[in-house]
This record gives structure tokens, C-alpha cells and sequence, in this order.
């Protein structure tokens, strides 16, 4: 994964998974993120946040803090907007949570779901033809919470893949475009 923040968000990559869970955690330590702290992470303004809020996209922060599940789901969606409909987003994240008869919540939750694309990259190396294998290993100790999640979520994980990779190739053209004086002044 050749890219200097993680999706979504202002966050230098770290350079390993292990390093991503400790951040991701220690992020948390206070029980949560204020919408400013957020807007910091995702150069999203707390108004985006609160329009997130209304718009039924993102649950409204408790005692106005943003949980680690809620901070994931942000910059997902941050992530996807530059591709994708914010309607299409959405149901984009909530095609790995099937509604399951007498099953309330999210039974594979943001934070999950952002580990699985971050290691799925790095696994990828910003390669397309690597994603399956890519998906296939970062999923291997995957347990299923219903019959068909791996499945659901390994089409997830390819959307979010592709679309990462076609915006390190169109930012890629984007700087061979300006290098090469080709834009108007």
C-alpha cells in the first residue's frame, strides 16, 4: 500500500498491522473521540459530522464523543465519498450486516471491517491482481458470525480495494498531468 495516510482519514500509516491496533486503540484511551478531534483525523468539519448525524449515516456521538466502532465508520465513509453516493456508501458497509432474525447490532462492526481493508492493502501492494488472495488470506481466521459473512464481507473488502487502488492510479496521472505542464494556468 503505497499511500502516506490511512483511508479516510489524516493518519500517517503506520507501518504494520500490529502497529495500526495499538494506535486504533490508544486513539480511544479517553473514551472517545470529540468531533473536533475527529474533524482533525478526517478533515471532515463537524458540521459534516452532524449532517452524517440527521442523515441517519453515522449515530450521534454519546456525551458528545465519538466511540472507536463510530471513528471507523467515519472515515469509511470518508473514504468511500470521493467514489461513491453517500447512499451507496452506506449500504456499501451494510451489506456485511445482513438483518438477521432476533439479532440486534452490527454482528461485524467498522473497527473490524477498517482492520480487514487496511491489512487486505498492505497485503496488495497496490496491485489489483494480488485483492483475492489478498482478501482470501486477511480472512483466514475469520469466523463467521451467520452463514454467507465471509462472502458479503470479501465483496466489501474488493469495492473498498478497487476503489483505493483507482484513486492511487488516478492521483498517480493527476501528478504526471501537472509534471508535465499539460494544465491550463
Amino acid at each position: 500500500m503505497n499511500t502516506k495516510t490511512l483511508p479516510g482519514t489524516t493518519i500517517e500509516l503506520p507501518r504494520s498491522m500490529p502497529a495500526l491496533r495499538t494506535l486504533s486503540s490508544s486513539l480511544f484511551l479517553t473514551g472517545g473521540l470529540t468531533p473536533l478531534q475527529v474533524s482533525g483525523l478526517t478533515n471532515l468539519s463537524p458540521q459534516v459530522l452532524r449532517n452524517w448525524v440527521k442523515r441517519g449515516f453515522l449515530a450521534p456521538p454519546a456525551n458528545k464523543r465519538y466511540s472507536q466502532t463510530q471513528f471507523f465508520r467515519i472515515a469509511i465513509i470518508n473514504f468511500l465519498k470521493d467514489h461513491l453516493q453517500l447512499e451507496v456508501a452506506a449500504r456499501v458497509i451494510k451489506h456485511v450486516n445482513i438483518n438477521l432474525p432476533g439479532r440486534g447490532g452490527d454482528l461485524i462492526d467498522e473497527t473490524s471491517l477498517y482492520h480487514y481493508l487496511i491489512e487486505a492493502l498492505f497485503l496488495t501492494d497496490n496491485d489489483i491482481g494480488k485483492a483475492d488472495t489478498a482478501i482470501k488470506n486477511t480472512l483466514q481466521s475469520f469466523r463467521e458470525p451467520y452463514h454467507g459473512a465471509r462472502g458479503r464481507l470479501a465483496v466489501v473488502l474488493k469495492i473498498m480495494i478497487i476503489l483505493h487502488i483507482s484513486s492511487q492510479i488516478k492521483n498517480s496521472a493527476e501528478l504526471l498531468i501537472r509534471n508535465a505542464g499539460l494544465l491550463e494556468k
